[in-house]
């Protein structure tokens, strides 16, 4: 096979997606709830070289899960933390993808 060598170079993985996912929540009492996420998605996958050549380009699909905790006040304002993971698989290469976020809202 014909094989290049990219010495001194580096790579970056850009990922963008779309996803639907569903969050139910128990409400421990009044204010605390936890839940769990579960969706799926769709992904678009670019590695390219610091020199903006294009390696490999993908659209993969894949599950997305994970939980998540949050404070809503009686007010509406609300604090959450979670958590989100999702693996796809292209050409046996598997690529955890895996988020930790914390927000604060308002809920009308």
């Amino acid at each position: 096979g014909n094989y290049k060598t990219f010495s001194d170079s580096a790579a970056e993985a850009y990922v963008t997606s779309t996803a639907l996912n569903v969050k139910p929540k128990y409400y421990v009492n009044d204010n605390i709830y936890i839940g769990g996420t579960l969706g799926y998605g769709s992904y678009t996958i670019n590695l390219d070289l610091t020199n903006n050549v294009a390696i490999k380009s993908t659209n993969e699909n894949g599950f997305i899960y994970g939980l998540e905790g949050g404070y809503q006040h009686h007010n509406g304002v609300l604090a959450r933390a979670g958590y989100k993971k999702t693996s796809i698989e292209d050409g046996g290469i598997t690529l955890d993808l895996s988020s930790f976020y914390v927000g604060i809202g308002y809920k009308f």
